[in-house]
């Protein structure tokens, strides 16, 4: 038998520990907008390398000479391009709406406080643990449990509640 035993939690702590990952994961929909838009960006600069450099050797022109016309390689670059670049764009305008969704959420906590400034490095500024801490000269510890600070006063609020509940219910995007 195990000697480690779970500590049993009640229904209602249960819910507010699924209330506090619920909207974790609403303020974290600007960090992963963010790096999706990274990652995307990359691709579209590998694209773009890859254009220079093609497989067969061959220098790239969107124009086969003497036929002048587009040829296959040429044209899947370009579609590649242009369909990255779409996506990037896409990105970022998501990007700007979770942020503001991120502010909205953010603007219930003191504006001077050390819980809205650990989690506005976190979720909007993108930091790590380890760099918020650096910024606010506190251990990582502490910055973490600001962040856990944080969330409850969040909680706190029936609005903030209310948000992620339609979150919860798909009726905010996510």
């Amino acid at each position: 038998m195990d000697n480690k035993r779970k500590r049993k939690i009640s229904p209602e702590q249960a819910r507010h520990n699924e209330e506090i990952e619920i909207l974790n994961n609403y303020l974290s929909q600007r960090r992963k907008a963010k790096r999706r838009k990274t990652i995307l960006e990359k691709r579209l600069m590998d694209i773009r390398e890859d254009m220079k450099h093609p497989i067969s050797a061959v220098g790239y022109s969107p124009i086969n000479a003497p036929t002048n016309e587009i040829g296959e390689g040429a044209a899947s670059f370009t579609f590649r391009t242009s369909d990255c670049e779409l996506k990037i764009y896409e990105q970022a305008d998501q990007v700007t709406k979770d942020l503001l969704k991120v502010m909205d959420i953010m603007d219930y906590l003191d504006k001077s406080s050390d819980e809205r400034e650990a989690l506005e490095l976190y979720y909007i500024d993108g930091l790590t643990w380890e760099n918020v801490a650096e910024k606010m000269e506190v251990s990582r510890s502490q910055a973490y449990n600001l962040r856990r600070a944080g969330l409850e006063k969040l909680l706190t609020f029936k609005r903030v509640k209310e948000i992620l509940r339609k979150y919860e219910a798909g009726e905010i995007d996510k």
